[in-house]
């Protein structure tokens, strides 16, 4: 997981007004007064808005019973509390209403005949979906506003046509490029924008008014020029997602969503890239290059930008979709255990992980906070009086209530409902969220490119420098002290536990027992050696360890702590179990692809020469050629 950021793009987004919506009845003309009846004309058989902003439904069904039109004033028009207004019928069989006078907006709309709602089929501007039943109603503003096409330069919207190796198939995308861009020789800064679940890529252009929203702000001067690409976010066909609730439509998508994104994401990379900047002039540099998005979309551009910080800086999401139901396709997010103390609010210790919430955690960030910090500047430590913790599993275990019983800590297990505290981690992770997640947002500093460190690692460094360079020598709005000051305030003197050995209890246990071998232990393809292991050989061992730290191993013996073992490859780095883990699974892969090529080396050589030897002519014997007689010995 990468360093998490959320910023507001710009937008180029829809708005709805909330105008009072009323049916108006039109006038009958006095008996003393005598217009002459206006000529009828084609545009009187479809819907119409009219000078005064008033709008006239229409819609041919003679054989309907009932017909209503359900227009979004707040919201579209199936959100819920959304209701129709019934239509006349004429002798002719055309239904019609008269609505309004409504604001300048954009607005959806649908008809419902005898029930069934379909999008009006004299309307120019069906709302993009991938099943059609809505339609768009522009009102236009008087002067033009900012959805409205006004006099000026104007962009242009390219409908392109790439091959997606990602998915094995030929796709579409649209690019808008800004006023003028074919005559200039400028790079430009580019955005690339999701529309929602169900709509197509055409929804950002006739519904969002993507080419009217930034022609009219690039002539106000309040955007620079830019490119945006619209590609499809419908990677995978949802048609085929099993149906697991059916009283709840939207849960049935989680699983789709998830194995969605990941496609998006690879096609991203591998096929839309490449395709614009082949093929348009854009700017490098992770400050010239935005992903946005709504609805599903914006789950997208969520998931895919912070994933990609060292390649977007900006990110924009618009009513995403949830987060949590990416967590049942590959996507992870870190999970962060805190040791706070009460008094100073200094943190203690730490532990941040792919893996949920779980005793395991608990007791490494114990750990940690009870011994003394390798950092300079980190002096928290000591043996707490007293531990508050809550009450769940994930935060209770034997080991724990063992180290607190050894260490004499008061173990105080908070109440369902009632969690401790005073509500103070709560705001530790506000602070947390406000602070030190908004800072993460300059990963992507101007011309410089970040190391690709692992993503955990990546996020643990910078989660552990604004800790100790930030927020431990910060005043607290609270106590009006930094939490270091406070704590060392006094000459206050922690109580440490003997050794190191004493919180031995907090490591992982390897659950099964290991066998002493002539050249140490071997432990996830690494060898642990220490000289006190010459005397065990061929006995078996109990083993601890920090995940974060694989360097470093330690022995026991018949419940008895007997040394630590160093890995020599290791020895002098910290290195994760996770990046072992990979590094031993990368190794696998190539050892695998390695034999791979080899056997179909061989194979192919093999084939080559069963060939030849199809292909040689028989040797033919001459009927004339003496035959040789070989001389025989009785013994031979």
């Amino acid at each position: 997981m990468k360093r998490c950021l959320l910023l507001t793009l710009v937008g180029v987004a829809i708005g709805f007004a909330v105008p009072a919506l009323a049916q108006q009845k039109e006038a009958t003309p006095s008996g003393s007064t005598l217009e002459p009846t206006p000529t009828p004309t084609l545009g009187d058989h479809f819907t119409q808005v009219l000078p005064d902003r008033r709008v006239t439904f229409r819609l041919f069904a003679p054989q309907a019973s009932a017909v209503e039109v359900i227009i979004g004033l707040k919201d579209d028009v199936h959100a819920p509390g959304t209701a129709g207004t019934g239509m006349s019928k004429g002798a002719d069989g055309l239904w019609s209403v008269t609505l309004g006078p409504l604001e300048p907006n954009l607005y959806q709309y649908q008809f419902s005949v005898d029930g069934l709602k379909i999008s009006d089929p004299g309307n120019e501007m069906p709302k993009p979906q991938r099943q059609i039943d809505t339609s768009l109603l522009l009102i236009p503003g008087t002067p033009p506003d900012f959805l409205d096409v006004q006099i000026g330069a104007h962009g242009t919207i390219r409908d392109e046509t790439y091959h997606s190796t990602a998915l094995a198939t030929n796709r579409r995308v649209l690019v808008y490029t800004p006023p003028n861009y074919e005559r200039s020789n400028a790079t430009f800064p580019v955005l690339y924008l999701y529309h929602g679940f169900f709509d197509t890529r055409y929804s950002w252009v006739t519904e969002g008014r993507l080419a009217q929203i930034l022609d009219n702000l690039l002539a106000e001067g309040k955007a620079v020029p830019m490119i945006v690409v619209v590609p499809e976010a419908h990677a995978l066909p949802y048609e085929t997602t099993p149906i697991t609730s059916p009283d709840n439509y939207w849960a049935n998508l989680a699983t789709y969503w998830a194995k969605n994104q990941a496609a998006i994401d690879e096609e991203l990379f591998h096929d839309v890239i490449p395709f614009i900047q082949t093929h348009y002039s854009i700017s490098s540099g992770p400050r010239n290059r935005a992903i946005a998005g709504l609805s599903m979309g914006g789950l997208q551009a969520m998931a895919t930008g912070l994933t990609h910080l060292d390649y977007f800086s900006w990110i924009g999401v618009f009513s995403p979709a949830p987060p949590s139901v990416l967590e049942r396709g590959n996507a992870r997010k870190p999970w962060l255990t805190i040791i706070l103390d009460d008094y100073s609010r200094a943190v203690a210790g730490y532990m941040l992980s792919f893996e949920g919430p779980s005793a395991i955690q608990t007791a490494l960030a114990l750990r940690q906070a009870i011994w003394r910090k390798p950092q300079a500047g980190w002096h928290i430590c000591g043996i707490p009086e007293v531990l508050y913790t809550d009450h769940g599993s994930d935060f209770t275990s034997q080991h724990i209530e063992q180290v607190a019983a050894d260490l004499k800590i008061r173990l105080i297990f908070s109440t369902v409902g009632k969690p401790r505290g005073r509500g103070k981690i709560e705001r530790f992770f506000a602070s947390l969220s406000q602070v030190f997640l908004s800072r993460l947002k300059g990963s992507g500093r101007p011309g410089k490119q970040r190391p690709a460190l692992p993503a955990l690692a990546d996020l643990s460094h910078e989660l552990e420098s604004y800790l100790v360079d930030e927020y431990l020598v910060s005043p607290h709005s609270t106590t009006g002290q930094a939490p270091q000051t406070r704590w060392e305030a006094g000459g206050f003197l922690p109580q440490m536990p003997v050794s190191l050995e004493k919180l031995d209890l907090l490591l992982l246990t390897v659950p099964k027992t290991r066998r002493v071998r002539s050249d140490g232990i071997h432990f996830l393809g690494m060898r642990y050696i220490d000289p006190t292991l010459a005397a065990y050989v061929g006995e078996e061992v109990l083993l601890r360890y920090d995940p974060r730290d694989m360097a470093e191993i330690r022995i026991f013996h018949e419940d008895r702590f007997l040394c630590r073992a160093i890995c020599q490859e290791l020895a002098g780095e910290t290195v994760p179990l996770r990046d072992i883990v990979r590094a031993r699974d990368r190794q696998r892969r190539e050892l695998r692809q390695t034999l791979e090529e080899r056997r179909r080396k061989v194979e192919s050589l093999l084939d080559a020469r069963r060939f030849c030897s199809l292909e040689e002519p028989e040797k033919l014997v001459s009927a004339t050629e003496p035959k040789i007689r070989l001389k025989r010995y009785r013994h031979e």
